[in-house]
């Protein structure tokens, strides 16, 4: 039983198929699992569930200032469904594959108690394919999971040049990390 590849030349737009034969005894012995799934799932679910809750971190805005107003963001957001370019087409013209991104925003006058509301344009949001990658500028990407630190202290003592140097690490929840030394000559470095 042979394996049968297409190959697609970008240069002069030819397709080339090859015929590879299998001589080893076994065939394949059990199916192979599908390594995107989790990226996949997972990108599904926060389209689904996790956007909104990321939007209500932040919604309502209200104006500090003179706190006439106050903008809301959602409930509703709307990712079409259909993208402008087809994944085959975002490879060859070197483009990102995405979709346009929509969100409902009211904006109310805390004074007159008038409400405006209409659907914003966002931007555009690279989608990602059935394969579990993303396309942008032409090139398929992937998502690497990372390790995230929890937030908190963290305090060390080290003896450097027969002196004591003691650093903090301040760990936030959002945002930047800040590290302080109080060096051997007592000042603090950050």
């Amino acid at each position: 039983m042979g394996l049968l590849f297409v190959i697609l030349n970008y240069h002069n737009m030819a397709i080339t198929k090859i015929q590879r034969n299998n001589f080893g005894v076994k065939q394949h012995t059990f199916p192979v699992p599908s390594l995107n799934n989790m990226q996949i799932e997972s990108y599904k679910l926060f389209w689904e569930r996790e956007i909104t809750k990321v939007l209500a971190e932040f919604s309502p805005i209200e104006d500090t200032a003179g706190g006439r107003w106050k903008v809301t963001l959602g409930p509703s957001i709307y990712l079409e469904k259909d993208p402008e370019i087809t994944e085959t087409r975002a490879l060859l013209q070197r483009t990102t594959y995405y979709a346009p991104l929509y969100l409902d925003v009211t904006v109310e006058n805390l004074i007159t108690k008038e409400k405006k509301s209409q659907r914003v344009f966002v931007g555009n949001t690279p989608l990602m394919t059935q394969k579990g990658n993303f396309i942008i500028n032409g090139v398929q990407k992937i998502v690497v999971s990372q390790l995230v630190k929890s937030p908190g202290l963290l305090y060390t003592r080290e003896v450097e040049k027969n002196s004591l140097v003691y650093t903090a690490k301040v760990i936030p929840s959002r945002g930047i990390w800040l590290d302080l030394t109080i060096g051997a000559d007592g000042v603090i470095y950050a």
